[in-house]
């Protein structure tokens, strides 16, 4: 047998080592050896390595392979192994130990394993190097396995929330300030998240503070998100934040956690900016784009047919609106298209630097498949199984309940309505047609029969009739829409479709 080198097997045990347990540890081999046998040694092995190994704890702390040793005895000794083992850090010094790349983790493996008495004696240590050890590359770590374990701690609260704008702002400290959203509880986390509030207009543009801001979205208080609402929609902030690269990741949070009521407002005031572009610029800019795409997945179904055909026309051929406008058409395979189309765009296989906008037929397909993804919202909102909740945490239609029979029974249900619609589109576009010509602005009439349906669609007591025909008169209205284009219709036409 060698001491350094390979040559260990499964018949060997720490004995046939003893007195060389310090330096066998440093060596790659010999350490997994050591590792190995201390998870499945009887109580006198163990013992005999613990007491080579307690001597050189600083030395194995540090050291590439020995550290795993350190781990190993936390996990597998006895409590008594463990206490005097923290003793001994101690003696080390766990501050100096947690801004080692090694020690930090022997120091995070304690805090794991150590009792709750032992656990408290090591934190003890770094009152008053609590913001200094946030900023070091490897204490930060040791420091969020503390607020992890110790969910309620005033020793590291008070020092965060001292410096909390600038750590919030820090690379490392923000990580920290995360986890205590995550994991403290109580009041402890509401003076976390009232001292973030005080600075939350200067850490929703900030590189790493809206990080911070985002977790107080899906982690605070209901007065929390509203406050930060407010911040956001202030004076108008909506267009400017969004086309922020940091500000745009805060407004994309907001509309995913905020209430139905926030989420509309956001929206809306997008759709008040139209005679500016505002709805436009965002399409086209190249973070704002993405604050569209989220705005579209929750959006009412009025503000669709709104929005669409306010943003197509002008942002089809730009660079940056393609992930916007290109929506997967997955859960809608097998519905057909308003279009009979079947043109393809022969620059589709491009590369991303060399994409071209895609002709009209396609561009068609790409907002129609968005229609029919409002017909299915609309269709679960009618469904006596499902249900919208305003809960902050929840952004989509609930339907866990809903087991594997009832789904198939609504997809089929929905396929045979769409089927039906197919075949009334014709007497719709021209009954449609008819109402407008009468008014004095066609569009008008249009919005009014879509406006009427929503309110029988969420009126008390309403059914799944009133989904398809809102359904139905959005189809309507889009695909009259780019109908008008091929056709070239007049104005007053082209309004109505």
């Amino acid at each position: 047998m060698t001491i350094k080198g390979k040559g260990y097997d499964d018949g060997m045990n720490l004995v046939q080592i003893k007195g060389h347990i310090a330096v066998v540890a440093k060596e790659q081999d010999g350490s997994r050896f050591i590792q190995h046998r201390l998870s499945i040694a009887d109580d006198e092995e163990r013992q005999m390595a613990f007491d080579e190994a307690i001597n050189a704890v600083k030395e194995l702390a540090n050291d590439v392979y020995g550290n795993f040793i350190l781990q190993s005895l936390l996990e597998f000794g006895t409590d008594e192994m463990r206490s005097v083992l923290a003793g001994r850090l101690l003696a080390v010094d766990v501050v100096s130990l947690s801004k080692k790349v090694y020690g930090c983790r022997v120091v995070q493996k304690a805090l794991e394993t150590l009792n709750r008495t032992d656990v408290c004696r090591l934190v003890s240590s770094f009152e008053g190097q609590v913001a200094d050890c946030i900023r070091d590359l490897n204490a930060n770590h040791t420091i969020q396995k503390i607020v992890t374990v110790l969910s309620v701690l005033d020793i590291i609260i008070d020092e965060v929330i001292g410096d909390l704008e600038n750590l919030s702002r820090h690379s490392f400290g923000c990580r920290v300030v995360q986890r205590m959203l995550e994991s403290c509880s109580g009041e402890q986390k509401n003076r976390v998240l009232d001292s973030i509030i005080e600075y939350r207009e200067s850490l929703i543009e900030d590189k790493f503070g809206n990080y911070t801001i985002q977790r107080c979205l899906t982690h605070g208080r209901h007065s929390d998100i509203d406050a930060i609402f407010e911040s956001i929609t202030v004076n108008n902030n909506v267009l400017k934040l969004s086309k922020q690269k940091q500000a745009s990741n805060v407004v994309e949070t907001m509309l995913r956690h905020g209430n139905s009521e926030q989420r509309r407002r956001i929206v809306q005031e997008m759709l008040d900016f139209i005679s500016t572009n505002a709805a436009v610029t965002l399409a086209t800019d190249p973070f704002g784009n993405y604050v569209v795409k989220t705005a579209l997945d929750f959006k009412s179904p009025i503000q669709l047919m709104k929005l669409v055909p306010k943003v197509e026309p002008q942002v089809a051929s730009v660079f940056f609106v393609k992930p916007a406008i290109d929506t997967d058409t997955t859960d809608v395979k097998d519905v057909p298209s308003p279009t009979s189309s079947s043109n393809t765009d022969s620059n589709a296989n491009k590369s991303f630097n060399k994409w071209q906008p895609p002709n009209q037929s396609n561009q068609r397909k790409k907002w129609s498949s968005t229609a029919f993804k409002a017909g299915n919202y609309l269709e679960s909102l009618s469904s006596p199984s499902s249900s919208r909740t305003d809960n902050p945490s929840s952004n989509t239609i609930n339907n866990d309940e809903e087991d594997e029979d009832d789904t198939k029974s609504l997809l089929q249900s929905l396929r045979a309505q769409q089927a039906q619609l197919r075949m009334e589109r014709q007497k719709l576009q021209q009954r449609a047609m008819q109402d407008a010509i009468q008014r004095t602005n066609p569009q008008e009439a249009i919005m009014a029969r879509l406006e009427k349906a929503e309110e029988e669609l969420y009126s008390e007591g309403s059914s799944e009739p009133a989904a398809v025909k809102l359904f139905g008169v959005g189809r309507v209205f889009l695909h009259g829409y780019f109908s008008s284009k091929d056709a070239g219709l007049s104005k007053e036409e082209e309004a109505v479709g």
